[in-house]
């Protein structure tokens, strides 16, 4: 089985905040910063405003969401502004926002956990061929279990529907439930953590990742 880390173009921050301009139609911007792990969802939706706000020039209070049927929140359209599009994801202290113009997109970011029943879990919900890899080394469940979530969140699905998608390859094919394909990345993350990136259709992005200090947050 095949489970190895796919290469993600990343590159350092462009400059301050204040100087963000939207995606480019083939590229997605990682965003990565703490949350405060007390009141870490205010902490990461508050950071996503201001962001979101950068990119639209809107200031964080007057961006406004709308949520899909299964609760995937999404930017109000407004045809005066670009089709800005964005998923979170957290995880302990550590936050992921994607951000794509035109594109759906599905982030998801995981803390390591001891004791967790990784071949017990993946026998009972992953597809065959993941199941069979983390039978093999249940070291890689984490990041099987992290492109599976990506696809569904891109998907704006449900959790329980993306656990049967095949994802050891750079293309996940998807199921009956959730058809795809998804184009995966594998996200670099401090140690303890790992995270992915999925986008609908197989075609590639330039995906550049950019560490954000809060602190320095207009």
């Amino acid at each position: 089985m095949n489970t190895t880390i796919h290469p993600l173009n990343s590159t350092p921050s462009p400059g301050p905040l204040s100087a963000t301009r939207p995606p480019g139609p083939q590229e997605v911007h990682v965003w990565t910063f703490a949350a405060d792990e007390q009141s870490r969802y205010a902490a990461a939706h508050s950071v996503t405003r201001r962001i979101l706000g950068r990119y639209l020039g809107l200031p964080a209070e007057a961006v406004e969401f709308e949520y899909g049927e299964n609760g995937k929140p999404a930017l109000r359209p407004d045809p005066g502004r670009p089709d800005v599009r964005f998923n979170l994801s957290h995880s302990g202290p550590l936050a992921l926002l994607a951000v794509a113009v035109g594109r759906d997109v599905g982030v998801d970011v995981e803390r390591l956990r001891p004791g967790v029943s990784a071949r017990a879990i993946a026998e009972r919900r992953f597809d065959r061929a993941g199941a069979e890899a983390v039978a093999a080394d249940p070291g890689v469940f984490f990041r099987l279990w992290t492109r599976k979530e990506a696809c569904v969140k891109a998907s704006g699905g449900r959790l329980g529907w993306g656990m049967a998608i095949p994802v050891s390859g750079p293309v996940a094919t998807g199921t009956p439930r959730l058809p795809g394909p998804w184009r995966l990345y594998d996200l670099p993350a401090p140690e303890g953590y790992v995270a992915a990136l999925a986008l609908p259709g197989p075609h590639p992005a330039r995906v550049t990742t950019h560490p954000l200090s809060t602190d320095a947050m207009p």
